[in-house]
């Protein structure tokens, strides 16, 4: 199995690079950024083309310690209700929250206000290094603990709380973008898996793509997790620091 970084064509396989080099011979000089590349006619037939392969790709959050050693043995999960109630009641019986501070949290987390619509089931990611060094992007993904689900429902007055709670970190994947989606949500691709190679090939401004990806990701597929001080992390000055 082949493990394909987007952003260094070197790792590109010879299909790969063929398939990219035609489509962006197409569209050359006619775009100045990737989404102008959104629902390529040739995504389906790229991704046949990378079958078999991984596409590295990066999920941003900010983890409790048991929660990074969760990750490295069981993978990313997918979010759902028992999900966020489960990293609640963990960090609770470790002594990370009190118990005041998890009753509110569990009352007012997207799931428990029936506002998980666009959240429940996936595994949000990127493809592109470049996101990081825009920091703005990631920050709250970063600084915040406990994913969107908690720390854009529960209130804003909770922000200074959460920045407290974990470290930042980036959690590195290669990715089977053909694995099958759980549930009956396709995987959600922004501006496209071949648009955003086709970005990197003609040196785009916005190269890369976003996935909402609609399942489980595997321990096996995890290839690193990076955090302030690791050597990955530090390449990207502007991200947070604690």
């Amino acid at each position: 199995m082949a493990r394909i970084d987007p952003d260094n064509q070197e790792t590109w396989p010879p299909e790969v690079a063929e398939f990219v080099r035609r489509a962006a011979g197409a569209v050359r000089g006619t775009v100045r950024h990737t989404s102008d590349l959104y629902a390529h006619e040739g995504e389906e037939r790229f991704l046949q083309v990378l079958r078999g392969s991984t596409i590295r790709a990066y999920h941003c959050t900010r983890l409790l310690e048991h929660e990074l050693a969760g990750i490295r043995a069981h993978g990313l999960r997918r979010l759902t209700a028992e999900l966020v109630r489960e990293r609640i009641d963990k960090a609770l019986a470790c002594k990370a929250i009190t118990p005041a501070e998890a009753e509110q949290f569990r009352k007012g987390h997207a799931f428990a206000l029936g506002e998980e619509r666009d959240r429940e089931g996936r595994v949000c990611l990127f493809s592109n290094r470049q996101t990081m060094d825009e920091a703005h992007s990631v920050e709250d993904l970063l600084g915040i603990w406990g994913g969107e689900a908690i720390y854009s429902h529960v209130g804003t007055e909770w922000e200074p709380r959460l920045k407290k709670l974990g470290r930042p970190a980036v959690v590195a994947v290669d990715l089977d973008v053909n694995q099958p989606p759980q549930g009956d949500k396709e995987h959600y691709v922004a501006p496209g898996v071949l648009a955003g190679f086709i970005g990197v090939e003609l040196g785009l401004e916005d190269p890369g793509f976003e996935i909402h990806f609609m399942g489980d990701i595997p321990a096996t597929q995890v290839a690193d997790i990076w955090t302030p001080g690791h050597p990955e992390y530090d390449r990207h000055r502007d991200l947070p620091r604690r």
